[in-house]
């Protein structure tokens, strides 16, 4: 599978999908003004995306709670300590 090539998008062919990947572009990288402009006027015209990404920051924000509720005692962390550093030599 050869390496996606950066999107070059037309607005009228600009889909959900696309949507999706500038959505997840824009958590990464961030977006330039071009991609910018297209990500918002679908978002305002889209119910369907406005929905997925309002749920896509549930999970973020309900993943990032569970971890931060994580406690884990001193031996435990040792041990995956140890596991990290021999398997990086």
């Amino acid at each position: 599978m050869k390496p996606r090539e950066e999107y070059k998008y037309k607005w009228y062919l600009f889909g959900c999908k696309d949507a999706g990947y500038l959505h997840e572009k824009k958590q990464d990288k961030g977006l330039n003004f071009g991609e910018k402009l297209l990500y918002y006027f679908h978002m305002a015209s889209c119910h369907l995306c406005r929905k997925y990404v309002k749920h896509l920051e549930l999970i973020k924000k309900n993943i990032l709670d569970y971890a931060l509720d994580i406690k884990l005692d001193f031996n435990k962390k040792e041990k995956i300590q140890k596991t990290i550093q021999n398997n990086l030599k």
